[in-house]
């Protein structure tokens, strides 16, 4: 339930504007506006109620931007991040279509309990030799990701299943794709002057996940964000054994990715549409936060 708040802003925040490539003209009064002219002889007899089936529109291209809110839903309690991105998108019937895009995002972090996971884990990770080995403190995971993906996605028009009507106001969609994503991450564990913060004055609730204290919770968020200078000069642990992809003076690793959606878009013209949409990325990697131990130094699930 942690991420709760997050989906609701996602779906609340997160929307595209759809611009048709192309608009198909018709003789005025015809309510069907995208037919092509050898199927009107199907189209006068779905009319009449002599056919079941309409006929099948001509091909649609559309491109759209987007923006919205972005998280990690991982080990670290998530911070308000935000992703743009594009689609192009091809109608192939009344119901299916297909999608291709390319998403950019930066996703933050920020724990408000204490912990020494990194101490446990059987590597030299980066927060290990940024603390000498002696006495490794109780710390407060941080972290910030930046992310790229692209990809394409198979896309069902749930008002078309059973039924069919042209230009429809309101649609309601899911759909699903595969991808390449690619991030990097990186943490904020040292000051202005390159010493690791002292994270000892600041007072913290029981290192209770379940604890109530909410108010707690926030005042310890709040003391952290007064020390953190939010320059995240330190890469977070990664995969080693990975070559990486480099981009500018970062290294990302690439996943394969799946992804998933459920939306609704509404058409405001013909020409123009606003999308309300969830989107969900798969790329089984428990590194994207930066952190995969837990205080016995055992692998996270997340």
């Amino acid at each position: 339930m942690k991420n709760f708040t997050h989906i609701l802003l996602i779906v609340l925040l997160s929307s595209a504007f759809i611009i048709p490539m192309r608009a198909q003209q018709s003789p005025k009064g015809d309510k069907y506006k995208n037919i092509p002219r050898r199927l009107q002889e199907q189209k006068d007899k779905y009319d009449s109620g002599d056919y079941l089936f309409p006929p099948k529109p001509k091909n649609n291209w559309s491109v759209g931007i987007k923006g919205g809110h972005a998280f990690v839903s991982g080990d670290v309690s998530p911070q308000p991040g935000f992703v743009v991105g594009f689609d192009v998108r091809k109608a192939l019937g009344h119901a299916f279509s297909l999608r291709a895009g390319g998403f950019y995002g930066q996703m933050k972090g920020l724990d408000y309990q204490r912990s020494e996971g990194y101490a446990k884990s059987p590597f030299s990770t980066p927060l290990k030799r940024v603390f000498t080995p002696e006495g490794l403190p109780l710390i407060y995971y941080n972290f910030r990701t930046q992310y790229f993906d692209a990809g394409i996605q198979a896309l069902l028009n749930l008002n078309n299943i059973n039924f069919y009507k042209e230009q429809n106001s309101w649609n309601i969609y899911i759909g699903a794709g595969l991808g390449l994503s690619a991030y990097s991450t990186d943490m904020d564990v040292r000051d202005a002057n390159n010493i690791p913060y002292d994270f000892g004055p600041i007072q913290t609730i029981a290192n209770n996940p379940a604890s109530p204290d909410v108010g707690g919770r926030r005042e310890t968020i709040d003391a952290l964000k007064n020390l953190l200078d939010g320059t995240y000069e330190t890469r977070a642990e990664s995969h080693n054994d990975e070559e990486g992809l480099k981009i500018a003076q970062d290294t990302f690793t690439v996943n394969p990715m799946v992804n998933g959606v459920v939306g609704v878009r509404y058409r405001i013209s013909r020409r123009l549409e606003l999308e309300i949409e969830h989107r969900m990325a798969f790329s089984n990697d428990d590194l994207l936060d930066g952190q995969r131990y837990e205080e016995t130094g055992t692998l996270t699930r997340d």
